[in-house]
């Protein structure tokens, strides 16, 4: 499967011994014990489809330097999207300028509109990821006692350095970003939780951890 998109080349050959086909399935699982219904676990995959689909796209120049968007794979993502391909080309090929009460449309070159396919996938995949986390806590809130503050989930990405050939700066903001968050996480729950247990004379026993206090000193 993963031949078959370019946005899933090099996914390959997983080191930490987990199979996909295995976690896919207790996704399935997860979904169904949460509480989402059969048609919107389709509409989440067949959203994620055609994200994949996009990274297919092929974009060639027209007569006048404009940007087209061709291949298998346009049809393939207005058919998961349940959109008309004119649309689509729309929404990659050019931009409606507005300025003093009048529109004008730009057509986009061969880099801008490859561009474009690129926002798309990274908009359609966010929208997908935050619908998910939004019906969770739709689901949990209608379980539980109703009390929202008890009841929700939030999601915080604290991981550290990727390893990537060449880091960018994005990359490199987006890496600092994390090392902070991963301090404040430090901070909160094991330093001064841990020091709240020992003051109240609670039976605790400490909890060891790494601590990234350098890139904290350094941003300070």
């Amino acid at each position: 499967m993963q031949g078959e998109f370019r946005c899933l080349e090099g996914a390959e050959g997983r080191r930490d011994g987990v199979k996909d086909k295995d976690m896919h399935l207790r996704m399935m699982e997860c979904f169904r014990e949460v509480g989402f219904k059969d048609e919107e676990v389709d509409d989440i995959l067949k959203s994620v489809s055609a994200v994949a689909w996009m990274s297919n796209i092929e974009v060639e120049e027209g007569e006048e330097g404009e940007g087209r968007a061709k291949g298998e794979a346009v049809g393939k993502v207005c058919e998961l999207l349940e959109i008309k391909e004119g649309k689509l080309r729309e929404c990659v090929q050019q931009r409606t300028i507005r300025a003093n009460g009048e529109e004008f449309v730009k057509k986009l070159t061969t880099g801008e509109t490859k561009g474009a396919v690129e926002g798309l996938m990274k908009a359609v995949y966010g929208c997908v990821f935050v619908d998910i986390v939004w019906n969770v806590n739709r689901l949990l809130e209608e379980f539980g006692s109703g009390d929202k503050a008890s009841t929700q989930i939030s999601v915080l990405d604290i991981f550290g350095f990727e390893k990537f050939e060449v880091n960018g700066f994005e990359q490199l903001c987006i890496n600092f970003c994390n090392e902070s968050l991963q301090q404040q996480f430090n901070a909160f729950v094991f330093k001064e939780e841990q020091s709240l247990y020992r003051q109240e004379g609670i039976q605790w026993r400490d909890i060891h951890f790494k601590d990234n206090e350098e890139v904290r000193g350094s941003e300070e």
